[in-house]
């Protein structure tokens, strides 16, 4: 995509009132880079673009707003268009990028980002060039601020990939939008059941409530039981939530649903998808990669070689396993497949170490390549802590710290340390300790060191941002 072109005359003051428009006032306006407005009397968006030039050096954009709206609420619409898919499907890298912060924090911290369905996107024109790898997402962001006070947005746009990739992000206020179902995911253990509310995402008039009104076309009420084909069952339960009883099968299965608001009589303008996981006890059936293929880590043996990023295949010198109530700080964290690259859905706990590959970590941290808790990835979307029900954890040890494959994605071995004289029993402890008899356990002195550098909760977030 070409870079857009730059106005004359253009101002970082006009630039913010055709972004945020007439409902706030403009207090002050900064703009870097290749910021780009709408033409005179156009009602357009304004364009900020990025890119990678032949040299290998990255442009950037950003502008900083600062401005007092009359409500707490702010809507933007946007739509990000790239020459490149921006997670390869090769490798982690994180690509183009597109940051909004508000008063300091950015969007999921202290402002929040609504994602809208396919045909339900604002229409924001984007100067656009055919490609054949390319893509565009839409989205609106759903902004909480400080009514009758100064806040400062800042919106900025980045293209880390090869040469001669560009980007661009068009942004502008909208209207909220009218009536839609976006569409959910979760996960069910086989033979149990969970309560949620896939309504809680979807957008009504005035915040008006939602209810569901078909299952998969069959019209329902409250109390009604829908039975899938598949065996799982759908019960609509007077608070607006919906009980989902899964079966003894493993798999995915999906349902359709449709809702209205008010008197009833609104129709959304499609119905929006479920998809139901059921996993066996979270965490055990992850496959691990091994000279024999993909195992799951349940199956997996003290010996059994498994292959590793830096040393090809390595025996296991211990497997160690816990079951645990899935609450709180113990609750496993879902990865939706894709998230991190070319990987499947995997469960993880939420202290197990992902390997991600950025420049910007190179940067900060001395390594493209850095570990980061699961726990420090949620982000409510693709990266989600799960509650309910039981967790079945499964530990490798190998003679040193070691990055593995799990469902495709790497991830960490087990790396002991402080922690494992407080999670395992005494006489596993003791287990641990005959093997490598070096080891503190107390410390995790006498093992050797992290695979890569391993990222704190702050420093994760740094990254992130």
């Amino acid at each position: 995509m070409p870079k857009p072109p730059e106005q004359s005359g253009a101002t970082a003051l006009a630039m913010a009132r055709a972004i945020l428009g007439d409902a706030v006032r403009i207090v002050g306006a900064r703009l870097y880079g290749d910021v780009s407005a709408p033409e005179s009397g156009d009602d357009g968006p304004v364009v900020l673009a990025a890119g990678t030039r032949a040299s290998g050096t990255t442009v950037s954009s950003h502008i900083d707003i600062d401005f007092i709206p009359a409500t707490a609420r702010l809507l933007l619409g946007l739509k990000f268009s790239a020459n490149e898919i921006p997670i390869g499907s090769d490798d982690n890298v994180i690509r183009d990028g597109v940051s909004i912060w508000v008063n300091g924090f950015p969007i999921g911290t202290g402002a929040s980002a609504t994602r809208i369905p396919r045909g339900h996107l604002p229409d924001l024109p984007v100067q656009t060039t055919t490609v054949s790898h390319g893509f565009e997402l839409g989205l609106v962001a759903d902004l909480s601020v400080s009514a009758r006070k100064v806040n400062t947005i800042r919106i900025a746009t980045a293209a880390l990939g090869a040469a001669f990739v560009f980007s661009s992000l068009a942004v502008k206020a909208i209207a909220a939008p009218n009536f839609f179902l976006t569409d959910d995911e979760y996960d069910v253990p086989k033979n149990q059941s969970v309560t949620v509310d896939p309504t809680a995402n979807d957008v009504s008039p005035g915040q008006s409530i939602i209810f569901i009104t078909e299952i998969n076309g069959v019209a329902v009420d409250v109390g009604d039981t829908v039975t899938l084909a598949t065996g799982e069952t759908i019960t609509i339960n007077e608070d607006g939530t919906i009980t989902i009883t899964a079966d003894g099968d493993l798999g995915t299965v999906t349902f359709d649903y449709s809702a209205s608001y008010g008197m009833g009589n609104a129709k959304p303008p499609k119905d929006a998808t479920v998809t139901l996981n059921t996993v066996p006890c979270f965490v055990a059936g992850t496959m691990i990669r091994t000279d024999r293929g993909d195992v799951p880590v349940e199956r997996l043996k003290k010996g059994d070689l498994v292959q590793t990023c830096d040393d090809g295949l390595q025996p296991i010198r211990w497997i160690g396993q816990r079951t645990l109530p899935a609450q709180g700080p113990m609750a496993p964290v879902r990865i939706a497949r894709g998230a991190f690259g070319d990987h499947q859905t995997l469960m993880v706990s939420p202290l197990h170490r992902i390997l991600v590959r950025s420049v910007h970590a190179d940067l900060l941290f001395g390594s493209s390549e850095v570990l980061i808790a699961a726990k420090d990835l949620v982000d409510g979307i693709d990266v989600c802590q799960i509650e309910g029900g039981q967790v079945h954890y499964v530990h490798l040890l190998f003679d040193r710290h070691q990055v593995v494959w799990s469902e495709g994605l790497e991830t960490e071995s087990f790396l002991p340390g402080s922690q494992t004289t407080h999670c395992f029993e005494e006489t596993t402890v003791a287990e641990i300790c005959e093997i490598f008899p070096e080891l503190d356990p107390k410390t995790g002195a006498g093992y050797g060191p992290a695979a890569r550098p391993a990222l704190k909760a702050f420093e994760a977030k740094l990254l992130a941002s």
